[in-house]
């Protein structure tokens, strides 16, 4: 890959990311930390592998993230099946993982602070 190339690809990356950060700072989703394996009934109905570590709830406006895996790349996943519904999972993998390996300190950073002024807890009626 030529050196434009590579340069293409890391601005590409981190607009991605900052498009991520925008996205969850309009506060209109909420992110919930669940453990996948037991995971709450608002899950259940999606279509998940078995090795799922979070899910995108669209009519509740809800990132299910399992706490026990990559936090950071899972929100980020789950963030990009929000702002992109059509896209498939593969292209979304692709995505996630292109912004991973070009995330800086200070997006990762701005990242957990927008999630964390949205972080919920399932209701107990769900689990």
């Amino acid at each position: 890959m030529s050196e434009n190339s590579r340069r293409f690809e890391r601005r590409y990356a981190r607009d991605q990311a900052n498009e991520c950060l925008r996205f969850l700072s309009r506060r209109t989703w909420r992110v919930v930390y669940i453990d996948m394996f037991n995971r709450p009934k608002s899950c259940r109905p999606y279509d998940l592998s078995p090795g799922a570590v979070g899910t995108c709830d669209y009519e509740e406006k809800t990132l299910f993230i399992d706490y026990r895996h990559d936090v950071m790349s899972t929100l980020i996943h789950e963030l990009i099946h929000a702002r992109y519904p059509n896209k498939t999972e593969k292209e979304v993998g692709r995505l996630e993982k292109l912004i991973m390996r070009y995330l800086t300190p200070g997006q990762a950073v701005q990242l957990h602070l927008a999630m964390s002024a949205v972080l919920d807890t399932p209701d107990e009626q769900d689990e």
